[in-house]
């Protein structure tokens, strides 16, 4: 799992921290390197796509695949239909299912 931390005892955040200055020591010249990617400018965001700034200033669209609506379906008329016809029938509540308690 890691490239560059290699002791096997030490905690987590130790080898994070050793994993990224292998990373920052190994960086390709010319590469944009983590700083761009951790810091993306984010334009616009919809519900299944995000639209992101390159290193050009030209924006790109994007599938947003860290949201949980990536396939873009919590806006999609007939499953917002079904939710509401689903609410009127059965209600809502702020209960859990009964394999938590």
């Amino acid at each position: 799992m890691f490239q560059y931390a290699n002791k096997d005892q030490t905690s987590l955040s130790v080898k994070l921290h050793e994993e990224m200055e292998g990373m920052r020591a190994n960086h390709v010249k010319g590469s944009p390197g983590w700083d761009w990617f951790l810091n993306q400018v984010l334009t616009k965001r919809t519900d299944a796509t995000c639209t992101v700034e390159d290193l050009d200033g030209d924006e790109k669209d994007l599938i947003n695949m860290s949201s949980n609506t990536y396939l873009g379906l919590s806006c999609h008329p007939e499953v917002r239909q079904a939710g509401q016809e689903a609410l009127e029938e059965f209600g809502s509540g702020v209960c859990s299912s009964r394999l938590i308690g």
